[in-house]
């Protein structure tokens, strides 16, 4: 053993000079050994410098750093009594070279681990050299493994103020003077006033509650609620509450939504009509305390869906008809003269809502806070009504209004018909769909759904993450145009540009191996897909209801080690699922939905080589409780960014989960962020939006190009379901009957110059194009002229249809 000789540095002491350890280093450097791994002699060593220092309760640390097997460990038996005596706790690393664990490494843990303090598991690491910073920055963090050892994470001791990231826990956070708790955050920040460098600015801040301590010359927040030793004066402070025997700050009082739902130790509700946030009522867990309260009646409706019966607030308890009609949950009845419960109301849980979707047409309405269960937008219309809402469509055979639905449509002139959906004509199979799906290629699509704890607190106005996840991804999935092949076919149909979908749910622990098969759930049982990718709406349905229902982070919430982000075993899983995909020209999407950071982030480069040879385009969603971004949804998208395909900021969203449904909507939309790099199919007809020049978009059939807007859309001609009809438009649009269907008349369509110029309809040869194109403004009406897109006039005097003049965007061309 070697330390620093006298007359250098520190002489072989404790030191806490930067110079005198900077020289100690060098020496040390200067005079590196070269030896065996002998330690005794060392440790002796440590033991002389601890016992010279003051016992004055500071605490002492050992570091042991090797790369091998230490050789003398058999003879460190007195050395090891002498540091416990000195009340020293050891702390040893393996420094490896490789990212891999070779046997010298393993060798070196063997005889490096007796020698730490007990436990000896957390009491020493085997790391890379650039990992150890991270280590040793620990040391005085009580949140890492060493540094709960070295400090002790309670509150502020004899009124000393401590580094609020410390704290882990809300009650010592808030208990230390200069420390509050943000909930939005889960973590444990510094108080406003501490910024305060001036005690006249420390004590205008009222709505912190700040003082100047004189002493010290800082400015801390008021020590507050907990100064009431009794009940009456807490209660009389109207910011304080009295809980189990102690004064504490009032539940719930927040000035903001994202702070009031974030409350992690009272359940709080944030009430929009007043903004003002409140301890949701009636928390009674038992029927007969429940009915006892006389605001509070015990809700059995939900529990035909298996759902628990819960105690809720008793609704429309108004007497007059305005106060009635204000409550959205309320009606005014005017045959009764009451205040009534809407239907679908009683529905108090979002699973049980959207479960009632089909019977009673519920939805989980989100516009209003606290959230309720409403009658969805289009179930309360008449047919009348119904046909002239935009948003719905009439279902014949169960005479109700419904939410529009193009995939529904099988008449090709009634899909046609309507500005919301697109006829495709793809080889493999024709079918109606959204106009923002008309350009999916044939697709196969994965999603990965986080799974872990995390997603079990209240997302924005949903009371459970993950069941609100469940809910946007099946109302993606019942828009979408789905193949309609179980997940039991084997060969779907090629070039059919329909989509399959699979859904595959990931969590962990710690506990378990990276690949643990647990840590993949995929469905299974009657009418599911069985974990397969499936084109069948009724398959999709069952999967996700599977996965509700066996949500991974709920199972283990009573269990000793949580369910955490652990990623690697569902990407597996969904390497697999794209191996049985038919190598046909089908896209293949991998989209990968967390709420934090990934647990097992280091363990994907396998995999994912796997998924670019079988060319998956990877997507990435941030999913986040709050309309703020916080350091933890930062930090999750810092460990999915690598994932995904480049370039990473076109792959990857940090949003709400409800706006989940805007990125997922825009998969084959090529104008959309994660349309553009899935791509669109190229044959046959295209939706009109897909023609960015006015020429392409003009020979088109089915479109027409409006330089008011400079955009092609569908031809007015694509509405016209009779052949009556549609030849009564020919003045107006120049519409023709062909093969069946109504579209627009085919003019100038001449590959060569000569035959261009003799057509009398009206036609002119772009010599730079060489192509034929219909003169503007052909018109030989009136009526046909002024509502012309391309900006004519009609001439009264001449009776023509011409150009409007000076109709130009620049100065020069004026």
């Amino acid at each position: 053993a070697q330390k620093t000789p006298t007359g250098t540095g520190s002489g072989g002491r404790l030191t806490g000079d930067g110079a005198e350890l900077k020289a100690d280093l060098v020496w040390q450097e200067t005079n590196f050994m070269e030896g065996g791994t002998y330690l005794a002699a060392a440790l002796d060593v440590s033991a002389d410098m601890f016992q010279a220092s003051p016992k004055d309760g500071r605490k002492r640390v050992l570091l042991i750093f090797t790369d091998g097997m230490v050789q003398d460990a058999d003879k460190l038996v007195d050395a090891r009594k002498r540091l416990e005596q000195e009340q020293v706790m050891t702390f040893g690393i393996v420094v490896r070279r490789f990212n891999t664990h070779t046997q010298t490494d393993k060798d070196a843990e063997a005889t490096l681990k007796p020698i730490t303090s007990k436990p000896h598991a957390e009491h020493y690491y085997n790391l890379l050299l650039d990992e150890i910073s991270d280590t040793l920055d620990g040391l005085c963090d009580p949140s890492s493994m060493w540094g709960k050892y070295i400090v002790e994470a309670t509150s502020q001791q004899a009124g000393v103020h401590r580094p609020c990231g410390n704290y882990k826990e809300k009650d010592p956070c808030n208990g230390d003077s200069g420390c509050v708790f943000r909930d939005v955050l889960a973590a444990c920040v510094d108080t406003p006033c501490i910024k305060h460098c001036a005690e006249d600015l420390c004590k205008a801040d009222t709505s912190n509650k700040c003082f100047w301590k004189g002493d010290e010359s800082v400015c801390y927040k008021e020590e507050g609620c907990q100064t009431h030793a009794a009940e009456p004066s807490c209660n009389a402070d109207g910011t304080c509450a009295w809980r189990d025997a102690k004064c504490v700050d009032k539940p719930c009082n927040y000035p903001d939504e994202n702070s009031c739902t974030a409350d992690s130790t009272y359940d709080c509700e944030w009430l929009s009509k007043d903004g003002s946030c409140q301890e949701k009522p009636c928390q009674h867990t038992e029927e007969g305390a429940c009915n006892a309260d006389g605001g509070c009646e015990w809700d059995t409706a939900c529990v035909a869906t298996g759902i628990p019966a819960v105690c809720v607030p008793k609704p429309c308890q108004y007497s007059e008809a305005g106060a009635c009609s204000a409550d959205a949950r309320c009606e005014w009845g005017n045959t009764t003269q009451r205040c009534e419960v809407r239907p679908c109301v009683s529905f108090a849980d979002e699973r049980c809502c959207n479960h009632n979707e089909e019977l009673a047409g519920c939805h989980w309405n989100v516009k209003q806070s606290p959230a309720i269960c409403s009658v969805g937008p289009c179930r309360k219309f008449d047919q009348t009504n119904c046909d002239n809402e935009r948003s719905c469509m009439w279902e014949q055979g169960k005479n109700r209004c419904v939410e529009k639905d193009c995939n529904k449509l099988t008449d090709k002139c009634a899909c046609e018909a309507d500005p919301d959906c697109y006829y495709s004509t793809a080889s493999g199979k024709s079918h109606c769909t959204f106009q923002r799906y008309g350009t999916c290629p044939t697709l196969d699509v994965v999603v990965l759904l986080d799974g872990g704890v995390s997603m079990g607190r209240k997302f924005g106005r949903h009371p459970q993450g993950f069941y609100a996840l469940i809910e946007v991804v099946r109302d993606w999935a019942q828009s979408l145009p789905l193949s309609g092949d179980a997940g039991s076919v084997a060969t779907p149909a090629a070039d059919s540009q329909t989509v399959r979908l699979a859904f595959v749910q990931f969590a962990g622990s710690e506990l378990w191996p990276a690949n643990d098969a647990k840590q993949a759930l995929s469905a299974t049982g009657y009418g599911t897909s069985e974990g397969r990718l499936t084109g069948s709406l009724e398959e999709i349905g069952k999967d996700l209801t599977f996965l509700e229902d066996n949500f991974m982070g709920g199972s283990l919430l009573t269990q000793p080690t949580p369910q955490m982000t652990y990623l690697l075993a569902g990407m597996e899983k969904a390497v697999s699922l794209f191996r049985t995909s038919p190598v046909d020209g089908r896209r293949r999407v991998l989209i990968i939905v967390t709420d934090g950071e990934l647990d097992d982030k280091d363990q994907y480069k396998k995999v994912r080589a796997e998924l670019d040879q079988a060319q998956v385009q990877v997507f990435g969603a941030v999913v986040r409780p709050f309309d703020t971004h916080t350091a933890l949804d930062e930090k999750a998208q810092q460990t999915l960014e690598p994932l995904v395909a480049s370039p990473k900021k076109g792959h990857i969203v940090n949003l709400q989960v409800d706006e989940l449904a805007g990125s997922l909507s825009g998969l084959c939309d090529p104008n959309a962020e994660w349309g553009r790099f899935v791509g669109y199919p190229t044959g046959g007809r295209q939706p009109c939006q897909l023609h960015g020049m006015k020429d392409s978009c003009n020979k088109d059939a089915g479109c027409v190009w409006f330089d008011s807007t400079l955009s092609c859309a569908d031809s007015p001609c694509l509405k016209h379901c009779s052949e009556a009809e549609c030849r009564a438009d020919h003045a107006l649009n120049l519409c023709e009957w062909k093969s069946g269907a109504c579209g627009k008349e085919e003019v100038c369509n001449h590959g060569q110059q000569a035959a261009c110029e003799a057509d009398t309809a009206g036609c002119e040869w772009l010599s730079g194009g060489n192509t034929c194109i219909g003169k503007e403004c052909k018109h030989d009406n009136e009526q046909g002229c002024v509502v012309d897109p391309d900006m004519c006039v009609w001439n009264n005097i001449a009776q023509t249809c011409g150009e409007k003049p000076c109709d130009y965007d620049n100065l020069d061309q004026c």
